[in-house]
């Protein structure tokens, strides 16, 4: 068996250019051969720039009906090389059909390309499943690998992509119970179907909806439920986003973010937060409290920083407060304010909060009210101020409290 060498050929057609580097086609004698392997094939922009397509390993082996089994190694833009596998039926209408191989055996990857005098149309099937010891987004695109880890659940991708005569872009993305995580962001119960008109730049119709189970980071967002549109930009409008929280509820006011350059101020509403589960995640040993509290949050993104520019919780109704610690402090001062605060039942209770998150913060909280046991249940007035990292803010407790000097005179003075 003898065979046709060549180290190139590149063919030009439209916008696009077909490079093939290397070729072989194994002569049987007359006729056409029974197999083609091309080293490498790739199609790419006119302009020369990365290819679109690379096909590595290609082999083409006709059989009968007219039909070609084709096998390559095939790599497109921002994807990991995967195989293929497909039928090639050439004709005045030639149509390729097949699946990809994916790295795991968790999902599959169906496509027919079919061409003629109405241009090209490519339908895409594809169903997978993530599992921690199985297929990973990063197995697939590697720019996630490291950045979106712990996945599980299933997705399906249906789209439609269509050339000539008319130009057709639309997919179908659907979710169920997807889970993964990036960085410090745990997302859990992802679920919905996105539509898109648009594969690239992507971009979706209007009125999408997702829902999640939980969303963590550091705090936990339960019921997630969110309206949107990825627009050109590209662009996120937000128009609902509202999540269970601390037994409460928060809710994002409507919102379009660049994802370019995701600079903004974006306002989210808290209502009937559980005082009592608030002060969990404090976690000052001895503190607690019942009430419910309302209030907002003013987040402004500068130079790639989350700033809360401003924020205001406040008792939605009278409550109390309880400070118990282990030890009374040194200072005799703040014992006083230990044993004022052991059952203080307030009627107003108001903190603000300003600063960069992973930088100096600044807290203050205002209480008004009594402790029934302690000064014959004399009424005063608290103010406490905080400033420092807020990590360092909640380590410290109360001993940061600045009480008002009107307050200190009164828990000073002898009792009667």
């Amino acid at each position: 068996m003898s065979a046709i060498r060549a180290s190139s050929l590149a063919l030009a057609f439209g916008l696009c250019g077909l490079a093939v580097p290397s070729w072989a086609l194994p002569w049987a004698g007359p006729g056409w051969p029974e197999r083609v392997r091309i080293g490498e094939l790739r199609l790419s922009p006119a302009d020369g720039s990365a290819p679109l397509v690379r096909m590595q390993a290609l082999t083409l082996a006709p059989s009968t009906g007219g039909v070609t089994r084709v096998r390559a190694r095939l790599t497109l833009p921002g994807l990991a090389p995967l195989g293929l596998e497909a039928e090639l039926a050439a004709g005045m209408d030639p149509r390729l059909r097949g699946r990809l191989l994916l790295p795991r055996p968790d999902g599959e990857v169906r496509f027919t390309l079919a061409g003629g005098a109405r241009g090209l149309a490519l339908n895409l099937e594809a169903r997978l499943r993530f599992r921690p010891d199985g297929l990973q987004p990063g197995m697939l695109v590697p720019a996630a690998a490291g950045w979106v880890e712990e996945a599980s659940g299933r997705l399906a991708v249906l789209a439609r992509i269509e050339r000539g005569g008319r130009r057709v872009e639309a997919a179908e993305l659907q979710l169920w119970d997807l889970t993964f995580r990036v960085g410090d962001l745990r997302v859990e119960g992802l679920e919905g179907t996105v539509l898109f008109d648009r594969l690239w730049p992507p971009r979706t119709l209007p009125g999408q909806r997702l829902r999640a189970r939980r969303v963590e980071v550091g705090l936990a967002a339960e019921e997630v439920a969110l309206a949107f549109r990825l627009d050109d930009g590209p662009r996120l409008q937000l128009s609902r986003f509202r999540a269970s929280l601390l037994g409460g509820s928060a809710r994002l006011e409507p919102a379009d973010i660049s994802l370019r350059d995701p600079q903004g101020r974006w306002r989210i509403a808290f209502a009937d937060l559980d005082l009592a589960a608030l002060l969990s995640l404090i976690a000052v040993p001895g503190l607690e409290g019942e009430g419910r509290v309302e209030g907002w949050m003013r987040l402004v993104r500068q130079g790639g920083a989350l700033v809360i520019e401003d924020a205001r919780l406040v008792a939605a109704r009278p409550g109390v407060l309880r400070y118990r610690p282990d030890r009374l402090p040194a200072s005799p001062e703040l014992a006083l304010l230990t044993r004022a605060l052991a059952r203080f039942r307030y009627r107003t209770l108001e903190a603000r909060l300003s600063g960069p998150l992973l930088g100096e913060m600044r807290l203050s909280v205002r209480l008004e009210g009594a402790n029934p046991d302690f000064e014959g249940g004399q009424p005063f007035v608290l103010n406490l101020a905080f400033e420092g990292p807020f990590g360092r803010i909640i380590q410290a407790g109360f001993k940061g409290f600045e009480v008002a000097r009107q307050v200190r005179r009164r828990l000073e003075a002898p009792a009667p």
